[in-house]
């Protein structure tokens, strides 16, 4: 094929909009292996989670917090929801209520700690009289971490990494756990 005819098989696909369809079929493309590539992420931290209650958690959960899609700010109510749970400690009829939960100052101040830390540990005895101590007095929770994982889509993704008896995460667990919340934080990212 000569230049001439090249030029002119160029022309004419341009003419019809060829270019111009085949952008918008490869986006679409793109953008729907994005999405049930996503399915294989959400099974993956599933799996991840499990394996953090091998390492000394009765359960763990994926929260997110959001603030009406937008940045936290004075006088919007800030919420979380339960994304995904795992574990024997999961009470399921009370994690089903974890959907757009109004939370307390006390809360914000938790999530503000873990953005900034990484992560906390909390005692539930050494909690103050708030909305998470009365939680986890209701569900029997003693110990917990948790860890901030990463802001997506204006939501703020934590866990909370729980145990329900009176000895606290050794050490070698809480490094574990940690390192297997990074995991997460990697899938996620």
């Amino acid at each position: 094929m000569t230049a001439e005819n090249m030029a002119a098989v160029g022309a004419f696909l341009v003419s019809i909009g060829f270019f111009r369809w085949l952008q918008c079929y490869l986006k679409q493309w793109f953008a729907d292996r994005k999405y049930i590539n996503g399915f294989g992420r959400v099974g993956e931290v599933g799996k991840i989670m499990g394996q953090m209650t091998e390492l000394g958690a009765d359960r763990v959960m994926l929260f997110a917090g959001k603030n009406g899609g937008g940045i936290p700010s004075v006088g919007k109510p800030y919420s979380v929801s339960l994304i995904q749970a795992a574990g024997h400690g999961v009470d399921h009829s009370i994690a089903t209520d974890y959907i757009d939960l109004p939370v307390d100052m006390h809360y914000v101040g938790l999530l503000e700690d873990i953005g900034r830390r990484g992560y906390v540990e909390l005692h539930s005895d050494d909690l103050p009289a708030c909305q998470i101590a009365r939680y986890y007095s209701a569900e029997n929770v003693t110990h917990s971490l948790w860890v901030f994982i990463g802001l997506k889509d204006m939501s703020f993704l934590f866990l909370s990494i729980s145990k329900h008896f009176e000895v606290p995460f050794t050490a070698n667990e809480k490094t574990r756990l940690l390192l297997k919340a990074q995991t997460i934080k990697r899938e996620l990212g």
